[in-house]
Order: C-alpha cells, then sequence, then structure tokens
C-alpha cells in the first residue's frame, strides 16, 4: 500500500527571513575568511559556491527552502554528503527528487539514481564540480542502482506504465548503459510499489530481488541469456536487500510477515529462509570477506525496551545483535569497509534526520549527516570513507504524489 509522505514543517520562519538569515551568515563569514566547519553538535558543509548548500546553524539548514525554484511543490531535494576526515561535505544534487540510490565507481566518482517528479527515473553523475543527470525511464519511480566492472550504470526499478494485455508494460524493469545508449527491459510483469534491490555478479549479470505486490511475496529473477527466470522466495514478504556472495549465490534479507527481519539464501535450488529478528522491518544486508551475513534493521519496540537501529551477524549457528542506536528509526543503509568494519546511514524518525554509524571497537559512534532529511543510501569508497546520498526535507508542507513511499 502507497502512503503520502508525512508533512513536515521545519520552522515557523519566512522564507524571505530565511534567505535574509542566509545572506547575512555567509556575508560574516566571508569577512572572517571563516570556512562553514564543525563546532560543537553541529555539521556544516565544507563546499562553498551553492546557494542550496548546508550551513552551520539548523534554522539555516532549511533556508534553502527560499532558494528552491517555485516549480518545485514538494521541497525536496536529493543531496550528496562525505566524510572528509571530521566534516561531513554535502551538495544538491537534484530539486523536487526523492528516493537516492548511491554507487561509487573505481575512481570513487558518485552515480545517484532517483526518483524525479513526473514521477520518471533519473540517474545523475558529478562530473568535476556539476552534477550531469539525464532520464531513464518516466513513469517509473524509486530505482536500485549498482555500476559494473566498466563503471556503468544499471538500475532496477518498478515501470508505472497501465498493464496491457500480453503483459508488456507495467511491472519491474531494468535498464543499463551501454556507453551511448540506455537498453531496457521487463523483468516481470508483476504490480509493485517498493524499491526492488539489483546486483551484479562476477560476470557482470543482473539479478534482482523485488516485491510482488499482487500475490504479496518476495521474488527474485536473474536473467538467463536473453530471458528472466523468476521465482518466489517467501510469502507475505517484502523490502529486500540483495547481495552476491563470491560464488555468486543470492543471499537476501527482508521484511517478513510479522513485521520480522528475515534472511534467505539459494541452496541449489532451494531457498533457505530464517527469522533473524521479531518486532522489526527493513533490513540492508551486507556479507563481510568471508561471505558471512551482516544485516542493520529497525526494531519498532521502543527505545526503552531494547528497540532502535540493531546490527546483527551470523556466526553460523545463530546470530549475534547489537543496538547501534537507542532511538526510533527507518531505513537503514549498511555497507563494510576492506577490515569489515560495519557503517550504517539511517533515518533518525523521531529527530528528522540521517544519521551515520560507525563501530568502533565495542562502541557505536553516532553522529548526523543532516538534518531534515531521510531515505540515505550509503556506499564505501576504497579508503574506507563514507558516501550517503539521500533526501533533504525543505520547508514546504505539501507532497504530491509523484514522490511517495510505503
Amino acid at each position: 500500500m502507497l502512503l503520502t509522505l508525512g508533512a513536515v514543517t521545519l520552522t515557523g520562519v519566512t522564507a524571505a527571513e530565511h534567505s535574509a538569515e542566509v545572506r547575512a551568515s555567509r556575508g560574516e563569514m566571508l569577512k572572517e575568511g571563516a570556512a562553514h566547519l564543525r563546532t560543537g553538535s553541529g555539521w556544516s558543509n565544507g563546499r562553498s559556491g551553492s546557494d542550496l548548500d548546508q550551513v552551520a546553524a539548523p534554522s539555516l539548514r532549511s533556508a534553502a527552502a527560499s532558494l528552491v525554484s517555485s516549480s518545485d511543490p514538494t521541497g525536496r531535494i536529493v543531496k550528496y554528503a562525505h566524510l572528509s576526515g571530521t566534516d561531513w561535505e554535502s551538495e544538491p544534487v537534484a530539486v523536487c527528487s526523492g528516493d537516492a540510490s548511491l554507487g561509487l565507481d573505481a575512481s570513487g566518482t558518485p552515480h545517484i539514481g532517483y526518483t524525479h517528479c513526473g514521477p520518471e527515473v533519473r540517474r545523475a553523475v558529478l562530473s568535476d564540480t556539476t552534477w550531469l543527470s539525464e532520464t531513464v525511464n518516466g513513469a517509473a519511480m524509486r530505482p536500485s542502482l549498482v555500476l559494473d566492472s566498466s563503471g556503468n550504470p544499471h538500475l532496477a526499478y518498478p515501470d508505472l506504465q497501465p498493464l496491457p494485455p500480453g503483459g508488456a508494460g507495467q511491472g519491474i524493469k531494468y535498464a543499463y548503459w551501454t556507453g551511448s545508449v540506455w537498453v531496457k527491459q521487463g523483468v516481470d510483469a508483476v504490480k509493485s510499489n517498493q524499491v526492488p534491490s539489483l546486483a551484479l555478479d562476477s560476470s557482470d549479470v543482473p539479478h534482482v530481488a523485488y516485491y510482488d505486490e499482487g500475490n504479496d511475496s518476495l521474488k527474485y529473477a536473474v536473467l538467463s541469456g536473453t530471458v528472466w527466470i523468476s521465482q518466489t522466495v517467501d510469502a507475505f514478504a517484502g523490502d529486500p536487500s540483495l547481495v552476491l556472495d563470491s560464488f555468486d549465490v543470492p543471499h537476501i534479507a527482508y521484511t517478513q510477515s510479522g513485521p520480522q527481519v528475515g534472511y534467505a539464501v539459494l541452496s541449489g535450488t532451494t531457498w533457505l529462509t530464517q527469522t533473524v529478528e521479531g518486532a522489526a522491518i527493513r533490513p540492508s544486508l551486507a556479507l563481510d570477506s568471508s561471505d558471512n551475513p551482516r544485516l542493520s534493521y529497525c526494531s519498532f519496540l521502543p527505545p526503552a525496551i531494547g528497540g532502535g537501529l540493531k546490527y546483527a551477524f551470523s556466526t553460523g549457528s545463530g546470530w549475534v545483535k547489537t543496538r547501534a542506536d537507542a532511538i526510533a528509526c527507518d531505513s537503514p543503509s549498511l555497507g563494510l569497509d576492506g577490515s569489515d568494519t560495519p557503517h550504517i546511514a539511517y533515518h533518525d524518525s523521531s529527530g528528522n534526520s540521517v544519521k551515520y554509524a560507525v563501530l568502533s571497537d565495542t562502541t557505536w559512534i553516532n553522529e548526523t549527516v543532516d538534518e531534515y532529511a531521510l531515505d540515505p543510501s550509503l556506499a564505501i569508497d576504497s579508503l574506507g570513507d563514507p558516501h550517503v546520498a539521500y533526501t533533504h526535507v525543505e520547508y514546504r508542507t505539501y507532497v504530491p504524489l509523484c514522490l511517495m513511499r510505503r
């Protein structure tokens, strides 16, 4: 079921007052020759030169709303941030947009798949200091993006075109960039209202896990030659996170009926499923250097009795679980660095912010990436540094149907 995003009112200050605050604040910083630096609990933007950049004070972060074109009724901006030393540097990518999915190529260049008003699926790539974007598919939304061995982007997403007799049109779609054109094809002619999860194997063959709304089930498909072969993984299940191991075997973390967090692995032709934790939803999966599964997810129990952002890893005989943050959360995104250290980007739903957590020995270190933000997508570069794409919510309270979520 699709529900519109809840309205968010960020501040009682008017747009004109916001603009005045931004201009005054930046004028003072230019006079003092100061950079936007992290002070106390506030995070600032290390880049300059954009009127949509994040600034240090929370009241000024939302000031960018006054600079968004009036043609954007959503007040939502896809942003990109990376940790440079001890400071987060963030910048806008696209207005009237959300549902960001981030990938880094071999040189560390970020690529983002996202939903733009329409809705339509777009891809953006950072070229020097400029974000270049293009439409991949109209009447589509919620893409999952990965990059192949040559650095070319591949996306899977739900197509919203009407489903005609014969099965073409609406369904799960797959698209890839050849270097000159986008090639698109249907994966499965099923209706879906959730983000699919795309992975490429060692030969760059695409695998997709996705939700079949009509049958309320989790499915998996792989491209065999020119034909997509699909199968059901689990009934009454969704929110997939797909990863392939070093033998190209698919592993999926997902939300089971309950709701509870489940984990599945394909053994031969049979999916072996198990429950990781009850009263929990929306897991993100990563495999460590030994192909052992690690998950982050949100327990919706009250934080006072153990709920919050959770992290779990398999020992082979059971799951070891820790709490990474004692807050109400949503949409975690897990990544492992070269030492198998877990990094998590997540939405603090109680504080309306995107946060980041990293495990240091036995202690989780938590910090805020950006306020008034949600739906993060995390990628770890070759140096072990985190990068996050997410939706920044401006002062507007109206959200059209082109940006919806579960």
